[in-house]
């Protein structure tokens, strides 16, 4: 069983439809050793949100903007990575990110994303017995386990949730596919999240 962490950013999510700016993932086989992992840039064919474009990416706006567009990316990329055999699909939050691909997917008529999907925010909150989810933010500074200032960037992201999810295996002693288990009564269900 490999792994794909993945994570994508929107550069707005107007009337509840996310319009994609960057997709991230880091790939990994199942002792979470990296494969490959990158980052595609996309250009949204959408205006930036505020917040986003000051706040939240990581590239120069003209970046994206002479990035292709999300059928294009999706063609070339994402769906030789979603479509991967023996793949288990791991974000931090990942309910966001799995909309944000079928609000792309239903925009632009492509195959949605329906696959088997961990959230390991959702891990990280029952193996620490929190009251609630943390965000990636507060679980890097805690950690202390890369740099919470270059979040935000969807590769870096996908990264940052691999190592959390390293920590947590190297501190109980249980390989991934086992803190899967303990954590989510077992249980894995096609494009929703345990």
């Amino acid at each position: 069983m490999n792994y794909l962490f993945f994570d994508v950013e929107c550069a707005n999510s107007f009337d509840g439809v996310g319009k994609i700016c960057e997709f991230g993932y880091v790939l990994t086989d199942e002792n979470l050793n990296i494969i490959k992992q990158g980052i595609h840039l996309i250009n949204p064919d959408a205006e930036f949100d505020w917040y986003v474009k000051h706040k939240i990416i990581s590239y120069a706006i003209k970046e994206y903007e002479k990035a292709p567009q999300y059928p294009q990316i999706y063609r070339m990329h994402i769906q030789e990575l979603v479509e991967l055999p023996n793949t288990l699909y791991v974000g931090h939050g990942v309910r966001d990110d799995i909309k944000y691909l079928n609000d792309e997917a239903n925009r632009y008529n492509l195959p949605r994303f329906e696959r088997q999907c961990i959230d390991s925010s959702q891990i990280h909150r029952r193996f620490y017995n929190l009251p609630q989810t943390k965000g990636l933010k507060a679980i890097v500074k805690e950690l202390e386990i890369g740099d919470h200032k270059k979040l935000h960037n969807s590769e870096y992201d996908a990264k940052m949730t691999l190592e959390y999810v390293k920590r947590m295996c190297e501190e109980s002693g249980l390989s991934f596919e086992q803190l899967i288990k303990k954590h989510t009564k077992g249980k894995k269900k096609v494009a929703r999240v345990v």
